[in-house]
């Protein structure tokens, strides 16, 4: 269950609110002083952390500003944690702006935001509420490509405080919980998420646009050596450009189409629509209009595998 739910201000960990201490948990107390601690380090990390004891787990969410602590059984679900959290985080920022936070002069100055703190804290306590699973699939995905930062009450001295936010290696067990691993490099953070195997299809289309992106180069150079804007005959210099940024857009798609980023899908796409009206505005009155269709065809056909190819396996599941 969560035994207890804060804001805090990160500045100088002023608490805004919280729910009221009605647990009889004998370790609550340590878990408070660990909040205080917490609060000043907490944009050290990323955006999510998780600060896991043998016998409390505290997690945290924040935006630089503010910083939503929540502190949980050791087998409470990480996941419905972090669903509680979102929930503070989204009703918070509709009430509140970053510079009515930072005019606060008290502590619990944002007491009528305790009503609706301690409402969602008995709700994910309750295990029949349906409500408290609204949008877990998608959370689900995102603590799986994203896990936070693990930390212990050891990180939390100036002493042990990274210079840079170090993160844990996490593995997920069946139960949506996360289990204790060793500290890595940041460039290490997260699960390695496998792609499917790239079609034939595909790497067909790769290869024709990385032909056409060497001959949009050479275009490209070409018109912007050639062109003179003192010639209204000669050709502009908007067209070399034009022709460099088509391969630029071309290598861009291969590349999302090759390695898994987060956006490629939305990135694939914008490129293909922008490939369209380059053909389309810029470039059809100085190049066939086939070759034209045919740009269009291998930056479409590049986009279309790319919203296709999907992991190889699936992602670790987080059951509550």
């Amino acid at each position: 269950m969560i035994h207890y739910g804060t804001l805090l201000r990160l500045s100088d960990g002023t608490p805004l609110s919280a729910t009221t201490d009605s647990s009889s948990h004998h370790d609550l107390g340590d878990a408070k002083k660990a909040i205080k601690q917490l609060a000043l380090k907490l944009n050290k990390y990323s955006n999510r952390a998780c600060l896991q004891e043998d016998t409390f787990t505290i997690h945290c969410i924040h935006n630089f500003v503010v910083g939503f602590v929540a502190v949980c059984e050791p087998t409470y679900s990480h996941l419905l944690a972090y669903s509680f959290l979102d929930e503070l985080y989204k009703e918070f920022n509709i009430l509140y702006t970053a510079s009515v936070v930072a005019a606060v002069r008290r502590p619990y100055s944002f007491i009528e935001f305790d009503g609706f703190l301690e409402k969602v804290r008995q709700k994910y306590n309750s295990p029949r509420s349906v409500a408290a699973r609204v949008n877990l699939p998608a959370l689900r995905t995102e603590l799986s490509l994203n896990p936070p930062s693990m930390m212990s009450l050891s990180d939390l001295t100036p002493s042990h405080l990274p210079t840079t936010p170090s993160h844990t290696a996490l593995s997920l067990t069946p139960n949506g919980n996360i289990a204790n691993g060793h500290i890595v490099d940041h460039s290490q953070v997260g699960v390695t998420v496998q792609m499917m195997p790239l079609t034939v299809a595909s790497r067909v289309s790769m290869v024709l646009a990385v032909v056409l992106s060497l001959l949009d180069l050479y275009r490209g150079f070409f018109s912007l050596s050639q062109s003179d804007l003192e010639e209204y005959d000669g050709p502009s210099p908007l067209h070399g450009f034009g022709f460099l940024l088509e391969s630029f857009i071309l290598i861009s798609q291969v590349e999302v189409l090759r390695r898994y980023h987060r956006f490629r899908k939305l990135w694939s796409l914008g490129c293909a629509v922008l490939m369209l009206l380059i053909c389309l505005l810029l470039l059809n009155d100085v190049r066939e209009t086939w070759l034209s269709l045919l740009y269009v065809v291998v930056s479409a056909c590049i986009t279309l595998h790319t919203l296709n190819r999907n992991f190889r396996k699936k992602l670790s599941r987080f059951n509550v």
